[in-house]
């Protein structure tokens, strides 16, 4: 028996027929291998941007507040022609999903991994995410969070064919069912999101203060981020019931007072890693995304602003703050120890915060790393002025968790 919900959807999906052809983007060749390796190109521009698949009325109220660069009125074109194209799925979305998500009650307080970008979130993430008894926010839900379940019908499948097999910033593995930033898709359907600076580079200090440390935010903007932060795992609760939710989301390092306000049974863990090795990948990643989906250009100082002001005032933010967290509730790990002894690291974690059934979550795990195959370490060395720059602006990572200078690359 076809549901009434899907007869309509259906129905909706011939107005967006001619998306498949339009979705494609390329992406250049890059030759690195996870962990870094230095040979990278940055991806070209996404001919279709996140903002297209949702509201228009969410996409008009960025447009109001941000200037767009004259450089990028083509892709603001899109945007608005494909704002009006999905207007359908979203109208429907709220129609038949809206109310039963903002009823749902999340059944146990969330897993929440910590850590700076390109601190190897990701590798812990879908590590936990391997135990059958949790859930995560996918991709697709990050990607169309304000129409997911009235599109998971029909441009789902069209999504995971056009998915590259591999993120744009490294090798790691992506799809469309891939656990994600719960962030990315908050910054889709509401501007209380510092991912709104992936789109608006130029306002990521801002919007970066604003939405992770809460710095000159008024009482209003932080009781609508935190209705929105919670709708997001409504949703992925909606989408999963029953499971506890493992988040990974780098903002939510300088969240922690907040997060124990709304969940406090809440279980923490802090990834660190080398900050010599993860600057050079993070600015990387931020020419990455703002090349793909920015739509201002940024000047490479800029850009480089962004990148060294950011880390020392999220990790000053964890550190004053990580305390506040219950001992038994918060589990610190190093990149190197989970990526040398990820069994044993992942034991003693759930043995620490008390997770249950580790035999059968050990399995699981256990198959997933047979699928990423082995990696040989070189010697990591590093050109002597980068090292200087890391040393100025990152100091507080190196001096907390002792790493050592690396070798100068000849």
């Amino acid at each position: 028996m076809v549901l009434p919900e899907t007869a309509i959807v259906q129905t909706c999906a011939s107005i967006v027929s001619p998306i498949p052809n339009l979705l494609r983007y390329t992406t250049s060749e890059r030759k690195e291998e996870y962990p870094l390796s230095t040979e990278w190109k940055s991806p070209d521009q996404a001919w279709l941007h996140p903002l297209g698949l949702n509201s228009r009325a969410h996409w008009q109220s960025l447009q109001s507040r941000y200037p767009i660069d004259p450089s990028h009125k083509q892709m603001e074109s899109r945007i608005n022609l494909f704002t009006r194209l999905h207007a359908p799925f979203h109208a429907l979305e709220k129609m038949l999903y809206d109310k039963a998500i903002r009823n749902t009650t999340l059944p146990h307080d969330p897993i929440f991994i910590l850590g700076h970008w390109r601190c190897g979130t990701t590798h812990l993430h879908n590590l936990l995410c391997q135990d059958p008894r949790h859930a995560f926010v996918e991709t697709f839900q990050v990607v169309m969070p304000s129409a997911y379940f009235v599109a998971k019908y029909t441009l789902r499948p069209i999504f995971s064919a056009l998915t590259p097999k591999t993120r744009p910033m490294d090798a790691v593995p992506l799809s469309q069912s891939t656990p994600q930033e719960e962030d990315m898709g908050v910054a889709n359907y509401t501007r209380h999101s510092p991912y709104v600076g992936w789109y608006f580079p130029r306002q990521w200090m801002e919007l970066f203060k604003k939405y992770t440390l809460f710095e000159n935010i008024s009482d209003e903007d932080f009781k609508h981020w935190q209705e929105d932060y919670h709708y997001a795992l409504q949703h992925a609760t909606y989408a999963d019931p029953g499971k506890r939710l493992v988040l990974k989301n780098p903002p939510n390092t300088g969240r922690i007072p907040q997060l124990l306000e709304q969940y406090p049974n809440a279980k923490f863990v802090h990834i660190h890693r080398c900050p010599y090795r993860v600057y050079k990948s993070t600015v990387r990643l931020h020419q990455a995304i703002t090349k793909q989906i920015g739509l201002q250009t940024l000047t490479e100082e800029e850009l480089l602003h962004n990148v060294q002001e950011t880390y020392p005032l999220l990790m000053q933010r964890y550190l004053d703050t990580k305390d506040l967290i219950p001992p038994e509730n918060f589990f610190e790990v190093a990149y190197d120890d989970l990526d040398d002894n990820p069994l044993e690291t992942m034991e003693a974690l759930y043995t620490h915060l008390d997770l249950p059934d580790w035999p059968q979550a050990r399995t699981a795990m256990d198959t997933y790393l047979h699928t990423l195959g082995t990696h040989e370490k070189n010697t990591f060395t590093m050109a002597a002025q980068d090292i200087a720059t890391v040393q100025q602006h990152w100091k507080i990572g190196i001096d907390t968790w002792n790493y050592p200078e690396p070798e100068v690359k000849a």
